[in-house]
């Protein structure tokens, strides 16, 4: 039995109405939604830099001052952490359908070569003979 790959290079809008879930559109998603959230991510260090400064200058010059440098050291780890925490989820949903094609492929059985081990599944190759030690001789 001969199965399809479930993941095609540009599955298209089609895929979307695909009810026996043939084709994954996740990959092609994953890019576009790691690009919405850096931009959330973006969007929410300069409302909350902005909120901080806005509320610190009405206290006075200096507490707006200080908000405004703790608002962007904070918000500049706080971002940093979501990006990473982000990137890794994506990676790790991107990694479980590579892990999906690969298996199709292998129960299809493309034998072409991917780079994977083995590179020769069956080679022959001649067994070495292991030298035998012969006991000291006491004397």
């Amino acid at each position: 039995m001969i199965y399809a790959s479930p993941t095609s290079p540009n599955p298209g809008p089609a895929a979307l109405l695909d009810f026996s879930f043939k084709h994954f559109i996740t990959l092609s998603v994953v890019k576009v939604l790691y690009i919405l959230l850096l931009a959330l991510a973006g969007l929410s260090w300069i409302i909350v830099v902005i909120g901080s400064m806005i509320a610190g200058f009405n206290e006075g010059f200096g507490a707006g001052v200080l908000a405004t440098f703790m608002s962007i050291i904070i918000m500049t780890l706080v971002v940093a952490i979501q990006v990473i925490v982000w990137r890794v989820m994506l990676e790790l949903i991107v990694v479980i359908f590579r892990i999906s094609e690969n298996t199709s492929k292998l129960v299809g059985g493309d034998t072409s070569p991917t780079g994977g081990f083995p590179v020769t599944p069956y080679a022959s190759v001649a067994p070495t003979p292991i030298p035998t030690a012969t006991p000291p001789s006491v004397g």
